[in-house]
């Protein structure tokens, strides 16, 4: 069981060995009802299937700019979360990783050019996109309009704020 906000190492050391942590492994934190936050190490670079999947009560999480992968179903059923932060150094986003995000009211999208990154089928699939707020980096509006899946989105913002926008850090949840 874990605690309701979870810190995860940049590293751990094992008989004195120190090694990085790269991965958030499949299934890492499946069905954590009672995780609330998780704080992730700008080390990792992959988010694994189903690591979050049916965690129902969690609320934030901090996708750092290092973050290349979402695994398919990675946040799927995660209901309570309110918004997400994808850094722009996205490159590929897993099939259903955030489906059944029912309570997202705010996405922010650092990606500049959403044509340069691989969503796999059905990424957003029951998230509220008729009332969730898609934010973008200014000039890249039209772009997600165009865009499979984003365009679903029916409120897509730019930020006038680029710097915010281009930092790819966390956006606190409401």
């Amino acid at each position: 069981k874990y605690d309701d906000n979870v810190e995860i190492p940049a590293s751990v050391n094992n008989n004195g060995r120190n090694f990085v942590v790269t991965n958030i492994g499949i299934e890492a934190f499946q069905d954590c009802n009672d995780l609330k936050s998780v704080t992730i190490p700008n080390s990792v670079v992959s988010i694994g299937n189903y690591a979050f999947n049916g965690c129902s009560n969690l609320e934030a999480v901090n996708i750092p700019t290092s973050v290349t992968n979402i695994g398919d179903e990675a946040f799927s059923g995660c209901r309570s979360l309110k918004s997400i932060a994808i850094p722009k150094s996205m490159a590929t986003i897993g099939w259903y990783a955030f489906e059944s995000c029912k309570g997202l009211t705010s996405l922010y999208s650092y990606i500049e050019n959403p044509n340069k990154v691989y969503l796999v089928a059905d990424v957003f699939l029951d998230v509220p996109t008729s009332t969730c707020a898609l934010h973008v980096p200014e000039g890249s509006k039209k772009l997600y309009e165009k865009t499979d899946q984003w365009k679903e989105f029916t409120n897509i913002v730019e930020d006038a704020n680029a710097e915010n926008i281009k930092q790819g850090y966390k956006i606190a949840s409401v």
